[in-house]
């Protein structure tokens, strides 16, 4: 009698469910064993975009439908399929390799697993999108390396492999980038400035390749300034340091925590501090390293920020003619998400640390002064660590 129950309670539970399901009218049941062959779709439309097609049609009046299969090739090696429920009329091919006629084969598929009889159809897609971020691909020279740019306006997932080669002569991956960003910006360092042929290709998330983009050029000198000669030089208006978290960590090549700067709370913006580089040099580029963890874009990190230059500041703290303003920068989110809400892209690019360029116009420095505008959402600063490179 106890399992009567149960059994009765599961049958009022199955129809309750069923009577609140909005597609209650088409509900399928379990699995069938009608093997009665459904008829085919018909009526297909074709609305290409680039590197896919939108591929609708009208279902057949069969009444054991589960789904409709697109099988295809998107290129010489790969096959794929689309599933699309009998509740649609459509479904989505994509991560074809040309612009060219593909063909897809429309196949119905009942509960029972009987199949229609295939219909053929003929696919042109658009260029897909890595081709075109190929196309817009430039690759220019740089301080120690090359700078390689694209636009990715369709904020597509795509691939940006830089090669070079080694000292067997052969080719061998030294850069690449994985993202969705609209805007492509990769810098490649460490090279002596010499002639050297670089080649970049853009892949897509189906490991489609474009063409190899070949440049020959020759990276700008520059070299990694020598850290064990920079030291603090506090000024009077300059921000002290806090709990510990004092200036020389800031080039000790520790990124990991407690070896950062930290000015104390309650500090008002603008702040500054400043330190002595122990040579003159004309500076290229500086990198810096935030705080990450449970702090990453948030909390001390700088967001808005200026750095000056002087090969000899005013002793009294003025932002006076003896500084030369190197640049104004921004710690820019990937993602763009709001304070607390962080993408992996987000996360990745602030462990690797932020790469700025000072203006090539600018003369030669011996002090440099770093003026925090704004931080992540707090009234004090940290940073983990501070590169700069130059020629002296």
């Amino acid at each position: 009698m106890k399992h009567f129950r149960y059994i009765s309670g599961m049958l009022l539970l199955a129809g309750t469910i069923l009577a609140g399901c909005n597609k209650s009218d088409n509900y399928k049941g379990f699995p069938s064993e009608d093997d009665t062959k459904p008829g085919a779709v018909s009526n297909v439309r074709v609305v290409p975009f680039n590197g896919g097609a939108e591929i609708s049609y009208d279902l057949p009046k069969s009444p054991n439908l589960l789904y409709v299969l697109a099988e295809y090739r998107i290129n010489d090696q790969q096959t794929r399929q689309a599933k699309a429920s009998y509740y649609d009329n459509k479904l989505i091919v994509e991560g074809f390799k040309d612009a060219k006629p593909y063909d897809v084969t429309l196949t119905v598929v009942t509960r029972s697993e009987a199949k229609s009889d295939p219909v053929k159809v003929t696919v042109t897609p658009k260029t897909p999108i890595y081709k075109l971020v190929r196309q817009e691909v430039k690759v220019q020279p740089d301080f120690g390396g090359i700078y390689v740019s694209a636009l990715n306006p369709e904020k597509k997932s795509l691939g940006v492999i830089i090669l070079a080669k080694d000292q067997y002569n052969d080719w061998e991956v030294i850069e690449q980038l994985f993202t969705t960003q609209d805007s492509i910006r990769i810098k490649v360092r460490g090279y002596p400035s010499v002639e050297r042929e670089f080649r970049v290709f853009v892949t897509d998330k189906w490991n489609n390749l474009s063409d190899t983009l070949s440049v020959t050029l020759t990276p700008i000198f520059e070299k990694a300034l020598d850290k064990t000669k920079f030291k603090q030089y506090q000024l009077p208006t300059d921000q002290r340091d806090d709990y510990g978290w004092i200036m020389p960590y800031l080039w000790d090549d520790r990124i990991a925590e407690p070896y950062g700067f930290h000015t104390p709370d309650g500090s008002n913006m603008p702040q500054h501090f400043t330190f002595d580089m122990g040579v003159e040099a004309k500076l290229s580029r500086f990198k810096i390293w935030p705080r990450t963890g449970s702090f990453v874009w948030s909390h001390g990190n700088p967001k808005r920020f200026r750095v000056w230059g002087s090969r000899a500041p005013n002793p009294d703290g003025s932002m006076d003619g003896t500084w030369e303003l190197l640049g104004e920068y921004d710690c820019k989110k990937p993602s763009g998400s709001p304070l607390g809400t962080n993408t992996q892209d987000d996360i990745n690019a602030a462990v690797a640390g932020f790469d700025y360029d000072f203006p090539s116009a600018a003369g030669k420095v011996r002090y440099i002064r770093f003026e925090t505008l704004e931080t992540m959402s707090e009234d004090f600063m940290h940073l983990m660590e501070m590169t700069i490179w130059g020629a002296e």
